[in-house]
């Protein structure tokens, strides 16, 4: 009953495996330690390694930053003289496309990795974990047999290595396949045998997601053999570990389980409890397929209680989560092609049995083609409707985007007039005034008014540099590079911070119809770093990548936390700007290390065109 759940379970389990982001950017700070090894092979050999478990760990996380890892470690491998540096590519790629569903290429560089540790007889422990992740790519993949010769392979080398987690992940699967019968081939004992493997390799594993979910096993089927006591004593284990490390995937896994249990042996009230419990867990995750078949367990539970309310709030929730995953519209016309099926056969039993298998046969031909038909047609209708809502709504979107724009460049442009020629203006003439009757006044009088016509110099300088920085002269006469060089230089003269400024395949003409937005961003963002970061040195890079404009701004400054309020409504401007140009914003700061923020906007051709004239 629970195949599908723990099997999934398992993988989210193993492929949850591995480093948070705070500790991610701890590694990659280790790089530089990496680098300063003198002997070139002991240097090789831990720069790839280091660099294989970032790509790995980035690739996990979906992190924009894992091609550029990805370059790096496949330059290093190419060139260093260590025999394993390319198996150890092989396998980070093949994680990368592991992550994002590419099961065939994921297939093809795990196989590449496994054989190339071969070649170099390089570290078992590593050609194990290569075995392992090719093992459940097959069977994730619902391909067993496959799996199981992929781990019959394997298996020596995970015992003859001296880390044991792969050795673990290996027999604790053979358990599950015979536990849940993923073939059909359901046995007890046999599943037993390889827990109790994994539960005597267990001091030597430290992920507690692997023990926690070996407990889990072991509960589940002392629970199956009849063995209560020992179930009971491995449930309470298991449950104590996933509290104590916040293990709610193992809890689901495991209530679930023995609310199934309780389920066929007629105690269907504590089965209930025990099934209330394992959906606390569920509404901690985030997948829907999961839930949809909790929800199924549920209704089943209360129609053997015979509270059919609650049954039917169950079995209308599985039906909706169903349809999300598009797949309640099949299964309800599959039933009705059975239950015409069923029918006609019955008829033939009454009838003559040639003739009526004949007509049986044309009905259920034209029925089945009759629905696929209908099927295909009620698809290719909706996604008509979806394409056109989504062509709409990217029209609107690109509507409000040039409105924000144009806007706001206009708005500028009337501020920068009314500073400049109304109070300016108006300020100037306040002091010619003032200057004209100095003369005139006592020898204190004339201190102040001293005093009072530098303030409005101040003034009116100030004034005159809002004006200025509101529409700059620059970015009108020369574009959008030499006003950000032309700011660099005014603050450089400052001398609090000293700016870098470079740029690198940037064409002035494909940036023309983002060049104020951009503007203003670089200008706010600089100007943060002066006023609150105490950085010595900043630097501001314009790259372009394919179909992107890449941006990234570093200081070494004391840094802050992104997520606190503070922080919040500051970058919240530089954001709404960023997303009118339908690109995105990534801050990365820790406090002592500085601040790194990254933004990509898409270049003129994927996104909507403004023209100069049109601005």
């Amino acid at each position: 009953m629970f195949r599908l759940y723990i099997v999934i379970v398992f993988s989210i389990a193993f492929y949850s495996i591995g480093i948070g982001a705070d500790e991610n950017d701890h590694s990659i700070k280790k790089l530089n330690e990496k680098k300063r090894i003198e002997d070139p092979i002991e240097r090789d050999t831990q720069l790839i390694w280091q660099y294989n478990y970032i790509v790995e760990n980035l690739s996990r996380n979906m992190d924009a930053r894992t091609n550029a890892y990805m370059d790096t470690l496949l330059q290093l491998a190419e060139t260093s003289s260590w025999t394993s540096a390319m198996p150890f590519y092989y396998r980070a790629k093949g994680r990368y496309h592991d992550f994002r569903g590419d099961s065939a290429e994921a297939l093809d560089y795990y196989t590449k990795s496994i054989e190339g540790y071969k070649v170099a007889n390089g570290d078992l422990k590593e050609l194990a974990f290569s075995y392992v992740l090719k093992g459940f790519l097959l069977s994730n993949s619902d391909l067993n047999e496959k799996t199981l010769e992929v781990f019959e392979e394997g298996l020596p080398y995970a015992r003859a290595a001296k880390g044991k987690n792969s050795l673990c992940l290996i027999l604790d699967w053979y358990g599950d396949y015979y536990f849940y019968g993923l073939d059909s081939i359901y046995d007890n004992e046999k599943a037993l045998d390889y827990y109790l493997q994994v539960k005597e390799i267990l001091p030597q594993i430290n992920y507690k997601r692997i023990i926690a979910d070996n407990y889990a096993g072991l509960a589940g089927v002392y629970g199956r053999l009849g063995k209560e006591e020992l179930a009971e004593e491995y449930f309470t284990i298991a449950d104590s570990i996933s509290i104590a490390n916040n293990l709610p995937s193992v809890r689901w896994g495991l209530y679930a389980e023995k609310a199934s249990q309780l389920e066929k042996q007629g105690r269907h009230k504590e089965a209930n409890k025990t099934y209330l419990t394992a959906k606390k867990f569920m509404d901690l995750l985030t997948h829907i397929e999961l839930k949809s078949r909790l929800e199924k367990e549920l209704w089943g539970n209360y129609k053997n209680l015979g509270d059919y309310k609650n049954a039917l709030l169950h079995y209308e929730t599985y039906v909706e989560m169903e349809n999300k995953m598009a797949t309640a519209e099949v299964e309800i016309k599959y039933n009705e092609l059975q239950t015409k099926y069923d029918f006609v056969l019955k008829q033939n039993e009454i009838d003559d049995l040639q003739e009526k298998n004949q007509r049986l046969l044309a009905y259920f031909l034209f029925g089945l083609l009759s629905l696929l038909s209908l099927f295909t047609i009620l698809v290719s209708r909706k996604n008509l409707q979806l394409k056109r809502s989504a062509k709409h709504l990217e029209e609107k979107q690109k509507e409000v985007n040039f409105a924000l724009i144009k806007g706001e460049k206009e708005e500028r442009k009337r501020l920068a007039s009314e500073l400049h020629d109304n109070v300016n203006t108006k300020l100037a003439a306040i002091k010619w005034r003032l200057e004209a009757v100095s003369d005139e006044v006592s020898l204190k009088g004339k201190r102040v008014f001293k005093d009072t016509i530098d303030m409005m110099n101040d003034i009116y300088t100030d004034v005159r540099n809002i004006s200025h920085n509101l529409v700059p002269g620059k970015l009108e006469e020369t574009g959008l590079l030499a006003a950000i060089s032309d700011h660099v230089v005014r603050l450089n003269t400052a001398g609090k911070t000293q700016f870098k400024f470079s740029h690198t395949g940037v064409d002035e003409l494909g940036i023309a119809d983002m060049k104020y937005p951009l503007y203003n961003v670089i200008f706010e963002l600089m100007n943060n770093i002066v006023k609150h970061s105490n950085a010595e040195t900043a630097n501001i890079i314009l790259k372009r990548k394919k179909d992107n404009l890449e941006i990234s701004i570093l200081d070494n400054g004391k840094g802050f936390n992104p997520n606190g309020r503070t922080a919040g409504i500051g970058f919240q401007n530089v954001k709404s700007r960023i997303s009118a140009l339908n690109g995105q914003v990534n801050i990365n700061s820790e406090e002592g290390y500085g601040t790194t923020i990254n933004i990509q906007i898409p270049y003129a051709s994927e996104r909507i065109v403004i023209t100069q004239g049109q601005i």
